[in-house]
């Protein structure tokens, strides 16, 4: 702690997003969660707080603190800084520690839904396609719908792959996943369905 104290002293000294996870994983160990969480409170910019934010939840889990450890999720979601599925996979270690099951269910299908939007936005769409199926296979464990620019990214790179049969059995699933979980389709489905259209040959 002392050495970290005196680099952070050192005006020439520039501290990266991994110094301050190390620095909060420190802390909780040699200090007290509550100094570590002044120190997470005063990182200044959102990549070393995305970083950071992993020790911190990390300990929450540990110590089986779900009040702090959802506490903390929402503060990172609001701040548009959930992206991280490691985040998730510690929630739904805590979330069967502390027998929350249903809670465990929706953090298996978030899980799936960061990594889509991650291949989605990285044209891994074989990946993203893959993820979607292993999100809609736990269906019968709880309600869960993808945003809907993952949908209509899927259903586009389906028609520009030719992919009319795929295409056709992806509706099938939305139209169930949709009554399942009692939502509104006349905005969505007449997208696709124009989509399957124009897949037509």
């Amino acid at each position: 702690m002392q050495i970290f104290t005196w680099m952070e002293s050192l005006a020439t000294f520039k501290i990266t997003t991994l110094d301050h996870a190390s620095r909060i994983d420190l802390i909780t160990k040699v200090q007290s969660v509550a100094e570590a969480e002044m120190y997470f409170e005063k990182i200044p910019d959102s990549a070393s707080r995305k970083a950071a934010c992993f020790p911190l939840l990390h300990y929450y889990v540990k110590e089986r603190d779900l009040e702090k450890a959802e506490a903390l999720m929402a503060k990172l979601q609001s701040s548009g800084l959930l992206v991280n599925p490691h985040l998730f996979n510690e929630m739904m270690k805590l979330y069967m520690a502390t027998g929350h099951v249903e809670k465990w269910q929706t953090q298996i299908t978030k899980t799936w839904e960061i990594l889509m939007e991650g291949w989605v936005r990285n044209k891994q769409m074989d990946k993203a396609v893959e993820a979607m199926k292993k999100g809609f296979s736990l269906l019968k464990l709880c309600e869960w719908m993808p945003a809907e620019e993952i949908v209509m990214a899927i259903m586009g790179y389906f028609e520009e792959q030719g992919r009319l049969e795929d295409a056709k059995k992806y509706v099938k699933v939305l139209q169930r996943v949709w009554r399942l979980m009692s939502l509104p389709v006349v905005q969505v489905i007449p997208k696709i369905a124009y989509t399957i259209w124009k897949c037509c040959p």
